[in-house]
């Protein structure tokens, strides 16, 4: 007789009879399910996690409402060209109105602190050479978002200080960016699943598929087998262990929260060296992270584990920069994988007749994971 990790029941109720199956419950995943479940009622649509919560940077990314930096921009300008690099900032611009419009403020903590870029006293070259930039770019991205006001203000003289900040020479503010909760994003996700009887399944590590003229077999790491009509892989930094030729490799973040810090001045979120650093208050706390530049070689990576030399350099930036002549400790560190390439557009195709992927946020699954959803339910 076959023995099956699983029973009748679980088969029966859960597994059975799947038309969509979608792998991977982040940000992309779980809003692909809805979308999909709004479009196609009828249909049973099952979510399959790896793990108990989002294995990737859904709920262990920075909480950032942002699209896009000064020297990030003018760097993308650079390298792609106007066309392209405003392009990018469109797409996280309309992906953040549709994430709050999608979730409502509340159900999501958002806030509009609004957003700065830091330069500190070795950068002030930079940040000159930015200012003779800033008119030519806010015309144009006035014209591209269809703003009346200017994107990015050269920040008042005093305002670091105002905020606690030390070692500045120069800021630029943006009144657009904002901050969210991501537990609470994953939370308003799960329960819009639920609401329209999408299925979750967590803790089901699926390893490889196979696919045939009518259905596509998924293999789970218990060996457990279950048949779907369509997939979606929505795994994003981890993307290449079922789909092995795609322009999308795993970059791990390192993330630092500091002790609640009495009389704490700083609001809002920060950028620093083209986004390559940031921080943000979260209530009287400071989240840090970043500094994967400073190790590519080894934050290219799945394994969620700490880097000492880029822990020592947010601590640096905690001390000379963010809390200067401030007493903390480090209540919680952690790691999360995005999931980055060539390009820094998102991959959204099919891979085979009935295999869609949608991975390749560039660390942009906030801004731009419910645009690509609705993408996927548009293809599907």
């Amino acid at each position: 007789m076959p023995h099956s990790y699983i029973s009748y029941w679980e088969h029966d109720v859960w597994l059975k009879d799947i038309d969509i199956a979608i792998i991977g419950s982040g940000i992309v995943g779980l809003s692909s399910a809805y979308f999909l479940k709004k479009k196609y009622p009828k249909k049973k649509i099952v979510v399959f996690e790896r793990g108990f919560l989002p294995h990737g940077a859904t709920t262990r990314n920075a909480g950032f409402s942002c699209f896009g930096s000064v020297t990030e921009i003018l760097s993308d300008i650079k390298k792609t060209g106007k066309e392209k690099a405003y392009k990018l900032v469109r797409d996280r611009f309309d992906g953040l109105n549709a994430l709050v419009k999608l979730h409502g403020k509340d159900a999501i903590q958002y806030e509009n602190f609004g957003g700065y870029e830091i330069f500190t006293p070795d950068e002030e070259k930079v940040f000159d050479a930015c200012k003779k930039k800033l008119d030519d770019l806010n015309r144009d991205l006035q014209d591209v978002l269809h703003l009346k006001s200017a994107v990015y203000q050269v920040s008042e003289k005093n305002k670091s200080s105002d905020l606690g900040l030390k070692n500045i020479v120069g800021m630029f503010f943006n009144p657009w960016e904002g901050q969210i909760h991501s537990g609470y994003l994953v939370q308003s996700l799960v329960d819009l699943c639920r609401k329209v009887k999408v299925e979750i399944i967590t803790g089901l590590n699926v390893t490889h598929y196979t696919t045939g003229s009518e259905e596509v077999h998924l293999i789970s790491e218990n060996d457990i087998e279950i048949k779907t009509k369509q997939l979606v892989i929505t795994t994003n930094g981890f993307a290449k262990d079922l789909v092995p030729g795609l322009d999308v490799h795993p970059a791990r973040g390192q993330v630092l929260v500091t002790s609640p810090i009495s009389g704490l001045q700083l609001k809002g979120t920060f950028h620093h060296h083209e986004g390559f650093d940031y921080f943000r208050n979260i209530g009287d706390r400071v989240l840090v992270g970043g500094g994967r530049n400073l190790d590519p070689d080894k934050e290219t990576t799945t394994e969620m584990k700490p880097n000492e030399v880029i822990d020592q350099h947010l601590l640096k930036l905690l001390k000379e920069v963010v809390l200067p002549d401030k007493k903390f400790t480090i209540d919680h560190q952690w790691s999360g994988i995005m999931g980055v390439g060539e390009e820094k557009s998102p991959i959204i195709q099919y891979v085979k007749e009935n295999v869609l992927v949608a991975v390749r946020m560039g660390g942009m699954g906030v801004a731009i994971g419910t645009n690509v959803a609705q993408k996927v339910a548009e293809i599907m």
